[in-house]
């Protein structure tokens, strides 16, 4: 199976999987709403109505954010607070829900199936949650790495020679730390497929087999990935592109920036659908349909 047959795949399945895409978006929306609503309420009860608040909305007000901290501070602050604890909780239940998206690729249906969803979400959900934490650590170190490099090969003035060698280092570094964050991130895909067809096996061994899978086909995998990587980043410059057209200052502005962001982020929950199941076709090709062991 070729990258653009497993892109097509995926992207056949995901049509299939039109509850399941609206199911994920429902959630999302919900948790946004939790985010946002003490935020609104605290706008309300603060600066209300105010001229200042419209004009902050068209373009950047420093005197007013100033004033705002200044006065609502202590208010925002127990608000961040707050909306830090729902971001984890976000975390933690996209995990949860991870379980449920694998298990229906998994059994490869062409229909939602509520059954084969929520028991996914409850049986692989602590094995994805340390898989997760581990890929978490992995990056952490992946940049810790890449930083102490940098400031000792970089930033050292003693082997810089000009400002051109500077930004010419910091660009290959970058390039470097890309390429190998984005590789960790298409194991960490891999990982979690194999971790669900193969659930006899232990977080380690999933990780491993998913090193070797990918690297064995890695002509196959990462031009995928690149492709799925592609398209969520053309999709979100188009939107940056369309939200600046409306006008800002005008309630139907806001209210069109606000459909706009609405269908951004049903459009990447699809785009996410499709990368883990396009990945999970070349999987079954890999492997052999009835997911024998690599």
């Amino acid at each position: 199976m070729s990258t653009l047959q497993a892109y097509g795949a995926g992207l056949r399945q995901l049509f299939q999987q039109k509850k399941l895409w609206l199911l994920l978006y429902g959630i999302n929306f919900l948790f946004a709403l939790v985010v946002v609503l003490p935020l609104n309420g605290l706008f309300d009860d603060t600066v209300g109505n105010s001229l200042m608040l419209d004009r902050s909305l068209i373009k950047f007000d420093f005197v007013f954010i100033s004033e705002f901290l200044n006065q609502f501070g202590d208010r925002l602050q127990d608000w961040m607070k707050s909306a830090s604890l729902g971001l984890f909780l976000y975390f933690v239940f996209s995990i949860f829900l991870m379980g449920g998206i694998l298990n229906m690729l998994k059994a490869n249906l062409t229909a939602f199936h509520q059954a084969t969803f929520w028991s996914g979400t409850a049986r692989y959900f602590w094995r994805l949650l340390r898989l997760s934490l581990y890929f978490l650590f992995v990056q952490a170190l992946l940049l810790f790495a890449f930083l102490r490099i940098f400031s000792a090969c970089g930033l050292n003035p003693l082997c810089i020679e000009s400002d051109a060698d500077l930004v010419l280092r910091f660009r290959w570094m970058s390039f470097i730390y890309v390429f190998a964050a984005i590789s960790v991130f298409m194991l960490q895909d891999y990982s979690k497929i194999h971790l669900v067809h193969q659930e006899g096996s232990s977080l380690f061994k999933s990780f491993w087999s998913a090193i070797r899978l990918v690297f064995r086909n890695f002509k196959s995998c990462l031009p995928l990935y690149l492709l799925n990587l592609a398209v969520a980043l053309l999709l979100t410059l188009l939107y940056w592109w369309l939200s600046g057209l409306p006008n800002k200052g005008s309630m139907s502005g806001i209210a069109l920036v606000f459909l706009m962001s609405q269908l951004m982020i049903f459009v990447r929950i699809g785009i996410k659908l499709l990368n883990l199941s396009s990945a999970n076709h070349l999987y079954r090709r890999f492997v052999g349909f009835e997911g024998r062991p690599l």
